[in-house]
């Protein structure tokens, strides 16, 4: 079954101090591109992240965001850096002694310098966290998926009827191949009735002639191709792979044949109902541009 390259998933995990949540979304796009937007703490995880999200899609672009925060008011556990404590408190009492001025330095004074005390941060980045994050994206993703196959199915259901319109319309050009063979075999006759007036031509020479009209104006192989084409499209529809770049190209070439189709049968009627299957070919491809 097909799937839409459009489609939204997310995913949530509360812990006892700690939430966290992802957003996938994603658009068309000719290859696959993600852009996720992290927080400072959450960079080390990018790789990560991006790696579990390729693993499972193939195209499209992916935008959408990871976030950890905290989930209450967690124990603050200062960090004290000794060494540089005492690096500021025999740096003061040089300063006092070179001044002197009586050594009485508050303990406020050296607590409060820069780096002496620090409050420690959670440690996103731990083991714990790698695997959490990850299955959350895992999550996200299968969300993304669900989505984008339901997507997909409607896109399919529209796909068939336009290919139904376009197999009903080289059938009908296929019906005017011989009324238009002889409309052009009737109109020579009379144009050269016109020319020759009372003399004679050849009737081997004249069905040579008519011959060779009869052959530039086939088109028989090109609708053999088209009707293998459409059969080819229904085929690789229900194939489990992504299918996008496959109906792509089948389109491709179904329009090859038409504009072959066109350019060969000098008839109204059948340059009409080319114009029409030109129309069918370009909304399937409109659609055909939705799936991965």
């Amino acid at each position: 079954m097909p799937r839409s390259m459009t489609g939204l998933g997310q995913a949530r995990r509360d812990e006892e101090r700690r939430s966290w949540s992802c957003e996938l979304r994603s658009v068309n796009h000719r290859h696959l591109e993600i852009r996720i937007n992290l927080s400072a703490e959450l960079q080390p995880l990018q790789a990560l992240i991006e790696g579990a999200i390729r693993r499972r899609l193939s195209r499209g672009r992916i935008d959408g965001f990871v976030q950890a925060s905290s989930a209450g008011e967690a124990p603050i556990v200062p960090q004290l850096d000794l060494a540089r404590a005492r690096g500021y408190r025999e740096a003061y009492s040089t300063l006092a002694r070179a001044l002197g001025l009586a050594d009485e330095i508050p303990l406020t004074v050296i607590a409060s310098a820069p780096g002496v005390l620090r409050a420690s941060e959670p440690h996103w980045a731990s083991d714990q966290s790698r695997a959490l994050v990850e299955e959350l994206v895992q999550e996200a993703v299968t969300d993304l998926e669900r989505m984008r196959e339901a997507e997909g199915s409607a896109l399919a259901g529209e796909l068939e009827a336009h290919l139904g319109a376009v197999a009903a319309l080289f059938g009908r050009i296929k019906s005017e191949i011989p009324r238009a063979i002889a409309e052009k075999q009737r109109r020579l006759d009379e144009r050269l009735s016109a020319l020759l007036g009372e003399q004679r031509l050849d009737p081997g020479r004249l069905a040579q002639e008519v011959a060779v009209l009869v052959d530039r104006a086939d088109v028989t192989e090109e609708l053999e191709r088209l009707e293998s084409h459409c059969a080819q499209f229904t085929r690789v529809l229900s194939d489990p792979e992504p299918v996008g770049r496959k109906l792509d190209f089948l389109l491709q070439e179904m329009n090859r044949e038409t504009n072959t189709i066109g350019s060969k049968c000098a008839d109204a009627a059948i340059a009409h109902l080319v114009v029409d299957l030109k129309l069918e070919l370009e909304r399937l491809r409109e659609q055909v541009q939705n799936l991965e």
